[in-house]
């Protein structure tokens, strides 16, 4: 893997930790049960997705990033293969 490849992977695993999902399905539960915190709040992985999004709001940089990879490759050969 390129070094230019593993800094973009890098930087979209940053603003979409892992477990992100899953901390924001808890949140609402928890907000649906009268917990009156936001998620950034309580869950540092939501936490550092709006501190990505209020530092790059451009989301079409990352997936463009992300479709440049060799794992992105696969993703749309796939799906061109899904298509037909």
């Amino acid at each position: 893997m390129p070094a230019k490849e593993l800094r973009d992977w890098a930087r979209y695993l940053e603003a979409r930790p892992m477990g992100w999902q899953e901390d924001n399905r808890t949140c609402l539960l928890l907000n649906a049960q009268g917990v009156k915190r936001t998620a950034d709040e309580i869950f540092p992985t939501i936490a550092r997705m709006k501190k990505w999004e209020n530092e790059k709001s451009d989301e079409e940089t990352m997936r463009g990033s992300l479709r440049k990879s060799a794992f992105g490759a696969l993703l749309e050969s796939a799906q061109q293969k899904n298509k037909k």
